[in-house]
């Protein structure tokens, strides 16, 4: 899955800019202008999906963004833990289950579940692997 997010933009009535994403509601921050607001967004989003896998719910899909729309792009490492969750969720796995099953202490799984820590990217292979999936990396262009 793709973990590139479109950004709406909105001046509010003090004239700061607020940078929302509409697909994961209450995600939004402020900012001087566009580009500051943009800066702080993807902080705002990760914090939301963070939320969002504490509470065990599903993640939005990112909607296509409209042509000359700005996007918000999640860190690689962010979105491969999120894929991580997702092959739980797809399996129905509790984070207890996969890390018996890895052999690991449940807090090792944890922190790789946890949006805002530093993972290793082997620990986060393995819990993919153990869900029967396989991280693949590409590298594009800088636009």
């Amino acid at each position: 899955m793709q973990f590139t997010y479109p950004v709406t933009f909105q001046r509010d009535q003090n004239g700061t800019m607020i940078a929302m994403v509409l697909d994961v509601p209450g995600t939004m921050t402020i900012g001087a202008n566009r580009e500051e607001a943009l800066d702080r967004v993807q902080g705002a989003l990760v914090a939301m999906l963070a939320a969002r896998m504490e509470d065990r719910e599903t993640i939005p899909r990112p909607s296509r963004p409209v042509r000359g729309q700005r996007v918000v792009v999640l860190h690689p490492l962010v979105a491969a833990k999120i894929s991580v969750y997702q092959a739980m969720r797809g399996r129905q796995t509790t984070p207890e289950d996969l890390a018996r099953r890895l052999g690991w202490e449940e807090s090792r799984l944890r922190r790789v579940l946890d949006l805002r820590r530093r993972s290793r990217l082997e620990d986060i292979e393995a819990s993919l692997a153990a869900l029967g999936k396989r991280l693949v990396i590409e590298v594009k262009n800088a636009a």
